[in-house]
């Protein structure tokens, strides 16, 4: 079988995360700990909308009746 080019790229979660969004997801999770109180080493996800649920959850186990950061 001979290589006939470059490997296709993988698709989904296999797929490489470029630097750019390695910067944006860095920014995002940093401003979501600030934002509900939780640890930026905490929060896990490959989009924002997964961060978010991540943060959110997060703060739902460190805080379970307070309503977020101005209940203090």
């Amino acid at each position: 079988m001979s290589h006939r080019g470059p490997a296709p790229e993988p698709i989904g979660a296999a797929a490489p995360v470029r630097p750019v969004q390695l910067h944006r997801l860095d920014l995002a999770r940093r401003a979501l700990a600030a934002r509900y109180g939780v640890p930026v080493s905490r929060i896990r996800g490959r989009t924002v909308p997964d961060l978010e649920r991540s943060a959110r959850a997060l703060a739902a186990e460190h805080h379970p009746h307070d309503d977020g950061p101005a209940a203090a």
